[in-house]
This record gives structure tokens, sequence and C-alpha cells, in this order.
């Protein structure tokens, strides 16, 4: 499995969602993804990772191993519980900032040479946090085999595809340009590389451990906040109370999406 899970295909495909950060950036320099379409992405993403963990992930600290015993309950309930207390500490140390919500409806023309005083450190701090759990859970997904991997990069890109926007506008309207934007949004994508790596290497080294059904525990608390706390909660602040109806459809379509995929297996 370790060799397997390390192998250049995997790891290619988990620069796959730092790819398109990159592209979202890229493109908010130009024009900005309207509301509802980033909307939809998200309430599809968040389905699709629902979807996944119910299917993929959480069956595999129910199932015995090969001699016949399950995961160590004791391991899983901490590293839910330390999943969950990581979590509710980064959201009290970087707490959201209302006015850098990067929803600007025209791009922002920073002038060239902004100050790097400029850079909203506070948000790319929450950033930097969200998108090393981002590429952690890649990385955990790939790691414990089957089509987790493959379901959940998926997921974690169509979040990419609005948050690259949103960070590159946050930073320009404070003044930086749009140099400066970019090679924020490459040390971003960076960030979620180095964790789906980190990930992929540590579950599988304690493959089999107790440590590892920890991390695979901590790897769902996180995947249930990404979809509550993160792309549920940005989707419906976009889109307010006059949701479409079709924008909520897309996050049962992405719900269906992994159970439709597991037929062609």
């Amino acid at each position: 499995m370790s060799a397997e899970a390390m192998s250049a295909e995997v790891l290619l495909l988990c620069l796959v969602p730092c790819v398109v950060l990159m592209i979202s950036g890229a493109t908010a320099m130009l024009f900005t993804i309207k509301k509802q379409v980033a909307s939809a992405l998200e309430h599809f993403a968040a389905g699709v990772v629902i979807s996944a963990m119910c299917t993929e992930l959480v069956p595999k600290l129910q199932e015995p191993d090969e001699t016949g015993v399950k995961p160590s309950l004791v391991a899983i309930i901490i590293g839910f519980s330390a999943g969950v207390a990581l979590l509710l500490t980064c959201r009290q140390l970087f707490p959201e900032d209302e006015e850098e919500d990067g929803e600007d409806s025209t791009p922002y023309r920073a002038p060239a040479g902004g100050p790097s005083a400029n850079i909203p450190w506070g948000s790319m701090a929450a950033y930097f946090c969200d998108l090393f759990i981002d590429g952690g859970l890649t990385g955990m997904a790939f790691a414990t085999g089957g089509g987790a991997g493959m379901i959940i990069m998926l997921s974690i890109a169509l979040e990419m595809a609005s948050f690259g926007s949103t960070a590159v506008v946050t930073v320009r309207n404070k003044g930086c340009s749009n140099k400066q934007a970019f090679l924020a949004a490459g040390a971003l994508a960076s960030t979620l590389f180095v964790g789906a790596v980190l990930a992929l290497t540590f579950m599988s080294i304690l493959a089999g451990t107790p440590t590892y059904y920890g991390l695979l525990s901590f790897g769902i608390a996180a995947m249930l906040w990404l979809v509550v706390e993160d792309l549920m909660k940005e989707a419906h602040e976009k889109t307010g109370d006059d949701e479409p109806k079709w924008i909520t459809v897309m996050f049962f379509l992405g719900f269906l999406l992994p159970i439709i995929l597991d037929r062609f297996e």
C-alpha cells in the first residue's frame, strides 16, 4: 500500500486542486466568479465530501482488520475530539473578517508595487490553516485506498475554483499589486500540496495501527467542519435568503455522484 500511495500518479493527482486554485486566482485578475456560480460549486462540493465520507471513510472505522479485530474505539474518539478541538482553536485564533469576503463585482486594479504591509495577514493565516487541513484530507483519502482519494480530490478542487478567486481579490483589495496577489495564491497552493504529501506519507507509514485510525477519525471531523462551517456557510452567505432551488439541488447531485461512480469501478 505504501508504494502505491506514494506513486507519482497519486502525487500528480494531489496537485490538481493546487492548479485549480492558481487558475482561479489568475482569472480573478480579469473577472470574478458570479456569486450564484460559486455557491453552486460549493453546494456540489459539500455533497461530494459528505457522500465520500459516509461511503468510503466511516466504514473503515467499523470494519475489522485481517485478524478480525475492530479499530481501537479509544483512538477513534481521541482523534475525532482532537480534530474538533483543533478546528475550534483555529476559528478562535483566526476569526473571519466580514470586510474581506473577496466578492467584488468588478476586478480591482491595485497599483504596481503595493507595500507588503497591506497584505491581510490575519486572513492569510486563516487561509493557510484551512488549506493545510484541506490538503491533509486529500492525502489522507488517497492513503486509505479505494475511490475516496479521487472523490475527495475532486471536491477540494471544486472548492478551490471559488476559493482562489476570493483569496486573490481579498489581497488586492488591501492595496497589493497583482504580482503580490499571485504570489500569495502560489503560497496557498504550496501549502495545500504540502498538507497532502505529509498526510499521505504518515498515513501510509502508520497503516493498520491505532494512530492510523485516530488520524482517520481526525480527518472525518475535519470533513464535517469543511462542509458545515466552510462550504455550506459560505455558499449561503453568497446567495442569502433568495437562493435559487437549482443551487440547493446541486448539493444532492454532489451526494449522488460518488454512489454512481462506485458502480463503474
